[in-house]
């Protein structure tokens, strides 16, 4: 009898789990509509595991954290980052114009101005994942026993 009582409580503390970790999931996916153009990527990439000890939402793409946090980023291999100035930026015959101190990559054909290029761009905080914590941590808060 014992036994039966350890393992309905094991079931439910699993599911009170599970159901917190999805509750996270879906939050933290809904706030990534804070970003200017998302994606899905990092949406998509929110996923759920654990066992009957403990459960954990993760995301496996490096920028969630600087989405989140916000911070500096930089060129790894190149000297500048090179930033489109429209959706879909792809001609490839481009030229360096230097104009009022910025420089800019600029298509030889239709001298429209494709990129801009930056040394470092900050980028500010979302909060998308953070927000999701706090939001589990008080609806956890405010449940009444």
């Amino acid at each position: 009898m014992n036994e039966l009582i350890n393992i309905k409580n094991k079931i439910k503390k699993y599911t009170n789990m599970l159901f917190y970790a999805k509750l996270f999931k879906s939050e933290a996916q809904g706030n990534t509509n804070r970003f200017k153009k998302p994606t899905g990527k990092l949406k998509n990439s929110v996923k759920i595991g654990g066992n009957e000890n403990r459960s954990f939402v993760e995301t496996n793409l490096p920028y969630g954290r600087i989405q989140d946090k916000g911070g500096r980023i930089t060129p790894k291999s190149k000297q500048y980052l090179k930033i489109p100035l429209h959706e879909g930026s792809k001609s490839e015959d481009l030229f360096v114009l230097k104009k009022q101190e910025k420089l800019f990559l600029v298509d030889k054909a239709s001298f429209r101005f494709e990129y801009i290029l930056k040394k470092e761009v900050i980028l500010k905080p979302t909060h998308w994942w953070s927000d999701a914590v706090k939001y589990v941590e008080n609806y956890i808060r405010n449940i009444k026993i």
